[in-house]
């Protein structure tokens, strides 16, 4: 009997983690697709690329982008949840390729499973 416990909760850890989203499946391509045009490769507003996992956890000129574990505190979801009408908002509103609610969702979730 211990040992059939012992295979469901490995089975049921695996499962939960297979759902845990990657920043190499999930998340580098919504940034990608919506942020490195101003934080990538030929231009850093503000210092920051996130073209990679090393790059948006070392952030920019503000320091991290992202607290593994810690979405209230990431700079990152923060600029992402701002009001539309906020100068602040990243992207700005002007910007035709802004996130969904699914996307920031994802990000949210991302960072709070550790931003692996």
């Amino acid at each position: 009997m211990k040992i059939l416990s012992a295979l469901l909760l490995l089975a049921l850890s695996s499962i939960a983690h297979a759902t845990e989203p990657t920043f190499k499946k999930d998340i580098r391509p919504i940034l990608k697709a919506k942020c490195t045009k101003c934080h990538g490769f030929l231009v850093k507003q503000k210092k920051l690329d996130l073209r990679s996992l090393k790059a948006v956890l070392k952030g920019g000129e503000s320091g991290p982008s992202v607290i593994p574990g810690d979405p209230a505190k990431s700079p990152l979801i923060a600029a992402l949840s701002l009001p539309k009408n906020d100068i602040r908002r990243m992207p700005p509103a002007a910007e035709k390729d802004q996130l969904t609610p699914d996307e920031i969702t994802l990000l949210n979730k991302w960072v709070k499973t550790g931003a692996k």
